[in-house]
Formats: structure tokens, C-alpha cells, sequence
């Protein structure tokens, strides 16, 4: 009996396209014979010099499955050969298969910071399909940072305020198995807040004004602005540095002289875009050699001790106040006073002191 040759046909070409990482790539097709039998047997696939066998079921079509997870991206070329039998001629043919770049997974990582002077690089990173970096061989990663708002791209990573884009983009080498690939992230910078620091201190009274000195530290400890005893405000925010004093009166910009405690409130208005407002306090007390305290109570009319009253004592002969106080929280008070006449302001009324140390109560509604 004369052999008659059949001829092998995949009639599903397009499944031999995969992307690289596929694992496993399957071979199907049908032998047709040019008589009317049903071939049979077995179908060989040899893929890289290694061969696979499936078997031809009874409707001449077969199966093989193809480890494809070390395929490079490119064309692969397969041999096919149905191993014959009875009265079929054994027929061979070749196939290609596809595999193209995959798309790495780009992780991006930006995040929230407080200004502090320094650079916040976005961190980025491409992802193969084993789970693993991407190596420089196969592609580089480019990333890129635009102020939020603005027309134009930088690479250097941002320093200042300001919310960030964050453009990232894997361009891949010229043999490589990835294709390229793009991730974005936000970077947040968000201003410091300085801090204030006032120096005031405890004087000897001598008729002189009594300044404070102020400093504003920002981020990485640089000045901002300062106010040496005296002197004006410099740095290169000086104009937004002001310091008042506060008695026993309303606050005022003007440096004390006379004896008291002082509360001294350094505001910082920031015109800087990388930091935010912030305020100081410290305390200014001038003291003198007194002799003698006046002591006293300012009460309701039904006796009742009033905290926080102002009290002030004032040199009968200049009128002048020498000195400053306000009640403590049961209504007393308790002022210094060198020898002399003075008037005690308190409670609403004046009482006149010829003799220091001596009690003195006041009797009068705040």
C-alpha cells in the first residue's frame, strides 16, 4: 500500500501571541489527511531544540502546552512533526511565536513633608513580572517634578512650599522586555512654623528704657529676623518682626522705664512662603532699691477680694507712676516704694501714703 501524505494546519494562529511573563504558551492544531481517515498518533513541538509531545485525538486535533516564562521578548520559531502511521506519510511544518515587551508596574512614592530647607525627592521604581526591580540593563526610569499651577517640568527635586506633580517614565534599553511605561505621584512641602525667641530680663531702674531683643529661627536653623536691645530689626524678614510691652495698661511699642513686670510679645508676620506666622513672649521686670512694700486689698462692696485690678503708685510731687501692679486672685496687692509721698490708684480710688510699709485697704467697687 502506497502511503498518502497528510498536511498539518493551526487554525488557532493568534494564541501563539503572548506577552513576556506569560508562563506557559499552547500549541493547538489539527492534521488533516488526504484520505478520509481520521489521522492519529502523535504531534512533536520542538521550541529551542527541546521537544514536546501531544497526542492527536479522534478528531485529528492535538494539544501542547510550552514552558514559555524564559521566552525572550521577540520571535520564536517552533517545528511541528506528526510522527505518522499506518498509510500517512509523516509531514513536518514551523510556527512563530510573539512574544511582546510587557508593562512594568512603576511604583511611585511622594508623600507630605514641613519645609526644612532640604530637597524631597519623589522615589520611583519599575516593577518587572517576576515582582522584582527592573534592572538598569533593561531601561532607565526619568523622573520629573512640576509646581503644581506652573508650566514647566524640573528635575531637581523640590525644596520650597508648594504642592508637586510627580512625572515618572521607564524608557526601556534597545533589547529590552519591557515596554515603556509612565506613573505620576504628588509631593506635598508645607510651610515650618519658626520659633520665636525674646530676651528680656531683670533690670535695676535708672530712667532709661528697658528693651527686649527678639529672634526668629526658621528651618534649619537659619535667621529669619532679629531685634538686638536698641536696635532696628534686620534679617532678611525684618520688617515682619515687631515687639510690644504689655503692664498693667494696654500693650505699647515703646521700650519701659519705670519699675514693674512687663510682658514682652515678639509677632512674627511672615511674608516668607515657607514659613508661617509665629509670636514670642518673654518678661521685662525693673526693679529698684525699695525700702518698704505697700500692701493693700482691692474688695466689692460686699468684701469680696477682686482679682486682676490695676494698682498703680504715683509720686505725689511729679504725678508720675513709679510703679505698676494688678491684684493677685484673693484682691491683694503689694508695691515697693522707697521713702517719700506717694498716691496708691486702686480699686477706683486714690489713697495718699505718707509713710511707706503702712497697710492700706481699699474699700471701693472695680
Amino acid at each position: 500500500m502506497v502511503k498518502r501524505s497528510s498536511r498539518v494546519y493551526f487554525s488557532y494562529l493568534t494564541h501563539l501571541e503572548i506577552t513576556y511573563g506569560t508562563p506557559h504558551v499552547v500549541v493547538r492544531g489539527r492534521l488533516e489527511s488526504t484520505a478520509d481517515e481520521i489521522p492519529t498518533g502523535h504531534v512533536s513541538v520542538v521550541l529551542h531544540g527541546t521537544s514536546h509531545r501531544g497526542k492527536v485525538d479522534g478528531k485529528g486535533q492535538f494539544e501542547v502546552t510550552l514552558d514559555a516564562s524564559t521566552l525572550a521578548a521577540g520571535r520564536h520559531v517552533i517545528e511541528l512533526q506528526h510522527e505518522g502511521g499506518d498509510d500517512v506519510e509523516e509531514t513536518g511544518a514551523t510556527a512563530e511565536i510573539i512574544v511582546r515587551p510587557a508593562t512594568p508596574n512603576l511604583q511611585v512614592s511622594g508623600g507630605t513633608f514641613i519645609y526644612d530647607g532640604k530637597a524631597h525627592p519623589a522615589e520611583a521604581a519599575a516593577i518587572g513580572v517576576d515582582g522584582n526591580t527592573i534592572g538598569s540593563d533593561a531601561g532607565n526610569l526619568v523622573v520629573t517634578h512640576a509646581l503644581a499651577g506652573s508650566s514647566g517640568a524640573v528635575t531637581d527635586a523640590p525644596t520650597d512650599v508648594g504642592t508637586y506633580q510627580v512625572s515618572v517614565v521607564f524608557k526601556p534599553a534597545a533589547k529590552s522586555n519591557y515596554a515603556s511605561a509612565q506613573g505620576s505621584g504628588l509631593i506635598i512641602i508645607r510651610k515650618a512654623t519658626p520659633t520665636v525667641q525674646v530676651s528680656g530680663g531683670t533690670f535695676s531702674y535708672n530712667g532709661n528704657p528697658q528693651p527686649a531683643m527678639a529672634k526668629v529661627i526658621g528651618a534649619g536653623d537659619q535667621t529669619l529676623a532679629a531685634i538686638a536691645a536698641g536696635g532696628t530689626p534686620s534679617g532678611s524678614y525684618a520688617s515682619d518682626l515687631g515687639i510690644t510691652y504689655t503692664g498693667s495698661s494696654e500693650a505699647v511699642v515703646s521700650a519701659p522705664v519705670n519699675v514693674g513686670s512687663y510682658m514682652v510679645t515678639a509677632r512674627f508676620k511672615s511674608t516668607d512662603p515657607n514659613h508661617t506666622d509665629a509670636t514670642g513672649l518673654g518678661l521685662i521686670v525693673i526693679t529698684a532699691p525699695w525700702l518698704r512694700d505697700i500692701t493693700g486689698v482691692v474688695k466689692t462692696k460686699t468684701g469680696v477680694g477682686v482679682a486682676g485690678s490695676p494698682v498703680k503708685l504715683l509720686d505725689v510731687r511729679t504725678n508720675e507712676i513709679v510703679y505698676e501692679a494688678i491684684t493677685d486672685l484673693e484682691g491683694r496687692y503689694s508695691i515697693p516704694s522707697l521713702k517719700g509721698s506717694y498716691k496708691v490708684l486702686a480699686g477706683g480710688k486714690q489713697v495718699e501714703v505718707i509713710n511707706p510699709g503702712s497697710k492700706l485697704s481699699g474699700h471701693a467697687s472695680p
